[in-house]
């Protein structure tokens, strides 16, 4: 018996000792900024400063208390993401510096990537480096907007079915989850567009594609636990094996794009989509056919999936959220609705109704509309960068020591009654040339600036622009009782901006 008491005091004495020490190493962690002289909130252990996120708040929303408490005072403040000391740039000209005049220093954005265990992960978006800057420049040409409008009649016929089931939604119920709706329409087109797949989201949301989307951006507790690894602990992650992404979602989608590339390439099917300008990557390093076409550099299949899988990433979610909010908004808004779909109308009466690429580029309102939807509901609300070495800060006696990882928060920007006034209200004409030229340009950040900005904003904002059109070409939106008061309530744990419960609004045909 007193054996085994003495098994068990020892026991317990290791576990003590063992968080004794975690306690005193986090203590000594907890240090970083008051040492440098930096201000941050007192953190808590052993959450830091992010007790909640996640669970009951967004990380936008720690960056936002950080924003105005320091504001005009600091122009860099830190805190710790549980141990890991990170810093918050929010002056607009140092923003400025990080993302554009001073980038050779804050090239990378430090986020987690596992090539061997977890080949999508190797994406431009995570990639670091020179592996980052020889990817980019083998991808840059094909994003542009030539090569962005081969791919317009895709998305142009994927509207046709967004009537037909929208109308038939109707004969049932005027009232109807925008925000699913336009999910399953960014996925029927993507679908078509990065792998050349009829998924048919639209007509049959639990369809597989639609499925694991929906897995990678609403991360369950497990995880969500694994994100917090992998952030605070890279290094050790990798050693370790941990994936980025989990195994199903991987698996699922390797399988989808090599069984595509194998069937093209044996069928020789050439089709004007993302897939056949990567397989032209892939085979001959070179985007056109043309003999005398510059190379830009051959990719291996892993590049290829991991390219593609961000590719739908990108374009699915933030696409979807993007054009759900701003039909929430023209819902709010009636007189916005009335005077966009006047134009919208008119630029259509010009070309007979029939919607072409230069149509859609050409309605300035409606610019204006997305713009302002971006500037409320930014789909991705804080940019990261990570510092290569120590970087002075103009102006003041700190400095951001080498290795830290920065946080831009675009969202709490965007929504600064200094820089936007009224910033709750929904006023597309902030976005007009005067207010414009009248703005600090890096006070508006949706798709983030730079070298390193989103290399698919083109491609988004075009299925975005014809999501709107066809929308408000064949309906009315007004508000109904299950439409979420503005400002509606985000999902905390979502990757992107959601809204809980989805929105809802009453549809009527025109």
């Amino acid at each position: 018996m007193e054996g085994f008491l003495l098994w068990i005091f020892t026991f317990l004495a290791l576990i003590a000792g063992s968080f004794g020490l975690l306690y005193a190493w986090s203590m000594k962690k907890f240090r970083f900024w008051k040492d440098r002289g930096i201000c941050h909130n007192e953190p808590i252990f052993p959450y830091g400063n992010t007790k909640g996120v996640s669970r009951a708040i967004r990380f936008s929303d720690i960056l936002t208390d950080l924003y105005y408490k320091y504001q005009g005072k600091e122009k860099f403040v830190g805190l710790y993401m549980f141990m890991k000391p990170i810093g918050m740039a929010s002056d607009p000209d140092l923003i400025k510096q990080i993302l554009v005049k001073d980038f050779h220093n804050f090239q990378n954005r430090g986020l987690y990537h596992n090539e061997k265990h977890d080949p999508l992960s190797g994406h431009l978006f995570t990639l670091e480096g020179e592996p980052w800057r020889i990817l980019r420049t083998k991808l840059s040409p094909t994003f542009t907007s030539g090569k962005i409008k081969m791919m317009f009649n895709i998305m142009v016929e994927v509207t046709k079915e967004l009537k037909r089931i929208v109308d038939e939604e109707l004969k049932v119920n005027n009232d109807v989850d925008i925000s699913d709706t336009m999910a399953r329409f960014t996925m029927d087109i993507i679908g078509n567009c990065a792998f050349g797949i009829e998924c048919n989201a639209l007509k049959n949301p639990n369809e597989e594609l639609m499925v694991f989307g929906k897995k990678f951006f609403n991360p369950g507790p497990r995880q969500i636990m694994r994100q917090i690894a992998f952030s605070v602990f890279p290094e050790l992650s990798r050693k370790l094996g941990i994936r980025a992404i989990e195994e199903d979602v991987s698996s699922f989608f390797m399988r989808v794009i090599t069984e595509t590339v194998r069937y093209r390439e044996q069928n020789g099917i050439v089709r004007s989509d993302f897939m056949d300008l990567m397989l032209r990557l892939k085979n001959s390093g070179k985007l056109d056919t043309d003999d005398n076409a510059e190379k830009s550099g051959l990719i291996t299949l892993n590049e290829l999936a991991a390219q593609c899988f961000v590719f739908f990433l990108a374009g699915f979610e933030t696409s979807s959220t993007t054009i759900s909010f701003s039909l929430y908004e023209l819902a709010l808004n009636p007189d916005i609705q009335e005077r966009l779909r006047k134009e919208i109308l008119q630029c259509l009466e010009e070309t007979n109704g029939v919607l072409t690429y230069e149509a859609v580029m050409g309605m300035k309102y409606l610019e204006k509309v997305i713009n302002e939807t971006l500037r409320k509901y930014p789909a991705v609300e804080m940019l990261v960068r990570k510092a290569k070495n120590d970087y002075p800060i103009e102006g003041t006696p700190h400095t951001i020591p080498k290795d830290t990882l920065i946080f831009i928060p675009v969202y709490t920007v965007h929504h600064d009654p200094k820089i936007y006034p009224h910033p709750h209200k929904f006023n597309p004409e902030r976005f007009n040339e005067e207010n414009m030229r009248n703005r600090h340009p890096y006070t508006y950040l949706p798709f983030g600036e730079g070298p390193r900005n989103c290399i698919g904003m083109r491609f988004g904002l075009l299925q975005t622009r014809i999501g709107i059109i066809t929308m408000l070409t064949n309906y009315r939106l007004t508000v109904c009782q299950k439409t979420p008061k503005a400002p509606p309530e985000f999902i905390p744990s979502s990757i992107v901006l959601k809204v809980k419960g989805g929105i809802w609004l009453r549809v009527d045909k025109l």
